[in-house]
């Protein structure tokens, strides 16, 4: 999304007033580049914990993991909206 904001910029697309820009993942970036990024914030460390209790279900069992897993998030609205 930062690299998108760039070359908007080169174009000469003004952020937010004429293209609205977000990111996933909430990196440092996000909070540094001008204007700010709005992002979504997606919980790794949940993720995670979730992909391993999947995986080692799957390893007990014997079977692969079925279903559609929700994960928490959140949206940061900053300056490119």
């Amino acid at each position: 999304a930062v690299g998108g904001m760039q070359y908007l910029r080169e174009q000469g697309v003004r952020v937010p007033q004429e293209c609205a820009v977000a990111g996933i993942g909430n990196l440092l970036v996000s909070r540094v580049v001008e204007p700010a990024l709005t992002t979504v914030d997606c919980f790794y460390e949940e993720v995670g914990g979730m992909a391993a209790r999947l995986l080692l279900e799957a390893l007990e069992h014997g079977e692969r993991p079925s279903g559609i897993h929700f994960m928490p998030y959140r949206i940061l609205e900053r300056g490119t909206v």
